[in-house]
């Protein structure tokens, strides 16, 4: 049966009975969702929280993510806020979706030196790479930690859409311990708002996982 992974945005456009996916977009984790119909009525589940409702598959292609949305009332019920990350799964009836959280994903970025002056109290992360780590572009600060450093840090994001590497100012290189130009293994935790950044990534390593440079915007709500 089908089954895949999405951010879910919450839609004033959108009723009750009904939600949207958008499974076409230019970056994500292989899937399956795109074999279900649209138009199809499913019953909707997390955990004992259930609604019928009407699947509609529809396009973006130019998106950073996969995603689905739904009305307000619905995210209310089902105690779900906008770009929360989950897994969706298809039952073998076909009639239920199950939606199961996912807290923290992982993603390499290639690490470079930020020169701006006065950047020693945030973060620099490329869309790209952030729609991969399911961070937020609302989020106006999130925790850097790498061993036993942890700094809290504003977030800002490169105007071009394409960046998916991640800047730190040269002080805040020699603080944690790194070297710019390097790609580097990162984990996001929605829960903790927490970016753990893992020692240097092998070539290998990142040249296998390595994401196609594919146009991305942003998912404006």
């Amino acid at each position: 049966m089908a089954k895949g992974v999405v951010d879910v945005y919450v839609s004033k456009d959108l009723d009750d009975s009904t939600i949207v996916l958008f499974v076409d977009c230019a970056t994500g984790i292989p899937h399956n969702l795109n074999t279900i119909r649209t138009g199809t009525p499913v019953v909707l589940q997390r955990e004992s929280v259930k609604a019928e409702v009407r699947l509609v598959q529809d396009s973006d292609k130019e998106s950073g993510y996969n995603y689905m949305e739904m009305s307000p009332d619905n995210a209310k019920r089902f105690g779900i806020r906008d770009g929360m990350r989950f897994v969706l799964s298809q039952e073998d009836n076909g009639k239920t979706l199950t939606m199961r959280r996912i807290t923290s994903s992982r993603a390499l970025g290639l690490l470079l030196a930020d020169p701006g002056k006065k950047r020693d109290d945030r973060i620099s992360i490329g869309y790209a790479l952030l729609s991969w780590l399911g961070i937020s572009s609302s989020e106006p600060s999130i925790t850097i930690t790498k061993g036993s450093r942890t700094k809290k840090m504003k977030l800002t994001i490169p105007e071009n859409e394409l960046d998916d590497d991640f800047r730190l100012s040269p002080a805040n290189l020699r603080a944690f311990g790194l070297l710019p130009r390097k790609r580097h293994k990162l984990e996001y935790n929605q829960a903790t708002k927490t970016l753990r950044i893992f020692s240097q990534a092998s070539v290998a390593s990142a040249k296998q996982k390595s994401k196609p440079a594919v146009k991305v915007n942003r998912v404006k709500r």
